[in-house]
């Protein structure tokens, strides 16, 4: 995610290739920190949503890798 005029972006995105495949162009200067930040949010609220759904499962009675395997990927595997 990195943000900046579109035309000043190519030389950098060529070598952000080097870190990683997924290069976004969030907007203009600073998006990308703000969209880095927002994803950030949403897998930290999926997290805390996870270990919640784990603990109340586990302090039920179920085991810990049978609730994992009930539960959707997108949660935390």
């Amino acid at each position: 995610m990195i943000g900046g005029a579109a035309e000043t972006l190519e030389k950098p995105a060529q070598s952000s290739t080097a870190m990683g495949k997924n290069i976004f162009h969030a907007g203009p200067a600073g998006a990308g920190q703000v969209a880095k930040v927002c994803n950030n949010q949403v897998l930290a609220v999926q997290m805390i949503a996870t270990a919640e759904a784990m603990a109340m499962g586990v302090a039920n009675g179920l085991e810990p890798a049978v609730l994992a395997e009930i539960m959707p990927p997108e949660l935390g595997r």
